[in-house]
């Protein structure tokens, strides 16, 4: 398979090059994409591939080699598929492709990927406001035709399977047809993909029958009309079991990104299968319970006062979905519901509230506990949150296309909008697919008959799998977990996790769930065993290593404004003072084999270093740049006078590093303007990348170590390796075993972490052992696993972390105490957490220890580098440290 031969050596290399010139140029067809979509590893990993690929049809074109430009994108539902879509039209469009067909067989889908392309107000907007390339301003537009387009922008005709296959086979004046693209060279994108292969499972045989079927009119009549003609696909689902399917897309699969792989990645909620034997009605009033529940709990942490900050983008406001087996019964279950809504009371709230469950039981404990609510309260606050009058919607029947099926879903494919109230949604099949959507939480299955058939099972599947998708939210100012579950290892007590679960309530009965459940497992969206949640217990029963922390302190700093008008120059947001730019010509050409290790072929360039000294050309490359408008620019740089401050100080700090082919020829005002240009976008992606309100204190405050010290819960998937989350260090395999529980330098019972975890924990127990480290001179030598005893924020940002471990000894001698920092980390994050070690290494110099004036409690705080399993970083950071104290 395709994707399998990006685990060869070369292509592996290749591939992290690409990863990492996104990381560190602008490219504009990463730069022009919406700033508030964050890019997910497997999104750039889809980027990478197929500029690699697209690097391979250019060197088979030079070599007269005839291709075809075909790929398949599987990727899991929620995977932001039309992101992807998004970054592909860009990067195509820099190598000079102007003209795209997006494709789709359901005009639902199709509209509202256009409302994601075109519309600049909606939420989804999937681009800047200003899309810019090589410092000239370009628009998407839609056409219906590739006629007397304009060349500089991207030009998309939007289309069903149906309207492409009616304009191809009955071509009309003014409308598209294949004459009319044999001179064009276009993309075809082509969403829920599946669709394009109904011939193809039925054999050539078929195709060779159906020579009009719209499968075969695009992928043997359009695709091959211009050699350069491009055709990506896009779906979760693609049934490789089928020997045709697998034959023709072995060589085209470019990604595989499962649900397994996207929900164990964290990208999805968690899903919780609620079957009960209550009635329809009492049914749909736990799903509401549950949704208030949701509701409450967010607004309790959103308040001004609330200790903990949360934050979600588009505001809260949690759905329900009530499913229904025929358009009969979902009109019949609707109004017996309307009916049964003003009647709820506050028995029936007890009722439920008392069910033997978990979640419901947190959902009791809230409401009587935390918030005081009686279940009267409660009944009165369903019926006013849910109002049938403002708050549900109902869609039936089979054709989207219907006035009023049309007008539904365009208001069902914006729930995130502040105007729009629907808070109970009631379906047959209607939203089954096509349907983005990340505020549903619940899903009320109302088919008495719960029937365990194959087909309803797949249905049922394919409808979790839109509603597991994941809210994105913020806790405090750490961004970089917005998309990803937070409480995995805190689901038990935490009130927040409700906001990364699912809950699909349907009837106890054990046939249909046992399906279900079977059917969940094997699409990788639920775990085959539940996962258990244990106590880690500190060792309170041991005093000898109690005594150990009773007078340990823990430092930790806090958030603060930052204060702009210290900030004078470019430079102190972290801009730098060289920057490398390529020009490149038409003869230089460049060209390799994907897998020959052996390839060196190149082109001969020389480099030269010059300023941005032409004060003519850098004028004009910031007229041209509305970023560079001196009022601005006074938003960073209060205390700047006159623009010709910022002229100075680029003209004599800045080098640019050109490269260049040797046969280049003179430099003309032209490309300087574009050298100039693209460094001024640099510059500006980076005073805005580090322009933050508030930022981390330099100074640290200490805690009593024995106040935020405590046993700790965890939830835990079970799995056969035994060197898995879901197993102890005590249980791991012999090389990163430990029984730490009997090891006085250990602060808990147990540990149960990653492979890399429990192999910090191993070396410090062999360096006890081996004397690697002069800790046998060292008194109260102790390491701590750090689940929410401290947290750090950035000297230069509002980013912040918990570092995974702490540990501490003393020198009794010289009356000093040490609290490091450690942080393991695997191969594949040491570069997007590269800020963490950063800050780390800069704690010993900043820091500013409130209380060591005193002489009486001294403490050194110190960040390590990394530990990693590859490389002697760790080491080396420890041994420096013990070296640079006179440690022995």
């Amino acid at each position: 398979m395709l994707y399998e031969e990006f685990t060869h050596t070369r292509a592996q290399r290749d591939i992290k090059d690409i990863k990492d010139r996104y990381l560190s140029l602008n490219l504009p067809y990463l730069d022009n994409l919406n700033k508030k979509f964050i890019i997910r590893p497997y999104q750039a990993d889809c980027f990478a591939r197929l500029e690699y690929k697209y690097e391979d049809w250019e060197y088979d074109k030079k070599v007269g080699n005839k291709t075809t430009k075909h790929l398949f994108f599987n990727l899991a539902t929620g995977a932001g598929k039309t992101l992807i879509m998004a970054e592909n039209i860009l990067f195509l469009y820099e190598q000079g492709y102007r003209n795209f067909i997006f494709l789709v067989h359901q005009n639902p889908i199709l509209d509202k990927t256009r409302d994601n392309f075109l519309n600049k107000n909606s939420n989804k907007y999937l681009f800047n406001q200003d899309i810019i390339f090589n410092s000239k301003k370009i628009n998407i537009r839609e056409v219906e035709t590739f006629t007397n387009v304009t060349t500089d922008d991207i030009n998309i005709i939007f289309t069903t399977c149906a309207g492409l296959h009616n304009n191809i086979t009955t071509p009309k004046e003014n409308r598209m047809s294949l004459a009319s693209l044999k001179d064009i060279k276009i993309v075809l994108l082509a969403d829920e993909a599946h669709h394009l292969l109904k011939d193809t499972k039925n054999g050539q045989q078929k195709l060779d029958e159906n020579e009009n079927s719209w499968e075969e009119i695009v992928k043997q009549k359009l695709l091959p009309l211009n050699p350069d003609n491009i055709l990506l696909e896009y779906s979760a689902t693609i049934d490789l079991n089928d020997v045709n399917i697998r034959e023709k897309y072995e060589d085209k699969i470019i990604m595989k990104y499962g649900l397994k792989e996207f929900r164990e990645d964290g990208y999805s909620k968690d899903i919780y299968l609620f079957k009960s034997d209550l009635d329809k009605n009492a049914r749909i009033l736990s799903a509401l319970i549950m949704s208030l529940y949701r509701q409450s709990v967010t607004e309790h942490y959103s308040a001004k006062d609330s200790k903990l900050q949360l934050n979600f983008e588009n505001g809260f406001k949690p759905v329900v979905l009530v499913k229904s087996a025929k358009v009969a019964d979902s009109n019949k279950d609707l109004e017996e519901f309307k009916k049964y809504l003003p009647t709820i009371n506050g028995e029936d709230i007890e009722k439920i509230l008392n069910i033997d469950d978990k979640r419901i039981k947190k959902a009791k404990k809230w409401f009587t506990e935390i918030k005081k609510y009686s279940y009267n309260n409660i009944a009165d606050a369903i019926k006013q949150e849910f109002n049938p009058d403002v708050t549900i919607r109902q869609i039936n029947g089979e054709k989207a296309n219907d006035t009023k099926n049309s007008q539904i879903l365009s208001e069902l494919n914006n729930l995130d909008s502040n105007e729009n109230n629907v808070r109970i949604i009631f379906a047959v099949k209607m939203l089954n697919e096509g349907w983005d959507v990340l505020c549903l939480y619940d899903i009320v299955r109302l088919d008495e008959e719960n029937k365990a058939e194959t087909k309803t099972i797949t249905s049922d599947i394919q409808l979790i799998g839109r509603g597991c998708r994941y809210n994105p939210f913020v806790i405090d100012t750490d961004i970089d977990k917005k998309y990803i579950r937070k409480f995995d290892n805190d689901a038990e007590d935490n009130d927040l996790r409700t906001l990364e679960e699912f809950y699909y309530h349907s009837k106890n009965n054990s046939k249909y769930i046992t399906s279900l459940k079977e059917g969940l497992v094997k699409e990788g969206l639920k775990d085959k065993e539940e996962r258990q949640t244990i106590t880690v217990e500190l060792k309170k029963d041991i005093p000898e290593t109690r005594c150990r922390w009773d007078n340990k302190l823990v430092y930790t700093n806090e958030l603060i404004a930052v204060d702009k008008s210290e900030k004078n120059t470019i430079f102190d947001y972290k801009v730098e003072k060289e920057f490398p730019y390529e020009l490149s010509s038409s003869t230089s050409l460049s060209s390799f084999n994907a897998y020959d290790e052996n390839d060196t072929t190149s082109t001969n360039y020389i480099t030269k270093n010059i300023k941005m000294d032409d004060r003519g050309v850098l004028r004009k490359a910031m007229d041209i740049n509305s970023f560079y408008e001196f009022r601005n620019l006074k938003k960073y740089l209060p205390n700047m006078k006159t623009k010709d401050e910022l002229f100075e100080s680029i003209e004599h700090n800045i080098t640019i590093k050109l490269n260049f082919p040797e046969n280049y020829g003179e430099i003309s005002k032209h490309s300087l303007l574009e050298i100039y240009s693209y460094v001024l976008k640099r510059i500006e992606k980076c005073i805005k990348s580090n322009d933050y309100k508030k930022q981390g204190s330099n100074v640290f405050k200490p805690t009593a170590l024995k106040k935020v010290l405590d046993n700790y819960t965890l939830t835990i998937k079970p799995a056969s390796d035994p060197d898995s989350n879901g197993h102890s260090i005590a249980k791991a395999s012999s090389d990163i075993k430990v029984d730490v529980e009997h090891e006085p330098w250990y602060a808990f019972k147990d540990f149960y972490g990653d492979t890399l975890e429990k192999s910090l924990i191993r070396h410090i127990s062999d360096a006890l052992k081996n004397k690697i480290y002069p800790f046998d001179n060292c008194q109260n030598l102790l390491l701590i696993r750090n689940h929410n005893i401290c947290k750090l924020y950035d000297f230069d940002s509002d980013r912040g972390f918990e570092p995974d471990f702490l540990l501490y000894f003393t020198r009794e001698k010289e009356n000093m105490n040490y609290m490091l920092f450690v942080e393991p980390k695997g191969e594949n994050l040491k570069e997007i957490d590269k800020w963490k070690q950063d800050f780390m290494l800069q704690i010993e110099d900043k820091a500013i220890i409130e209380g060591n004036d005193s002489g009486l409690r001294n403490y050194k705080v110190i960040g390590l580098k990394f530990y990693t399993e590859n490389d002697n970083h760790f080491p080396d950071s420890m041994q420096e440290m013990f070296e640079k104290h006179n440690v022995k």
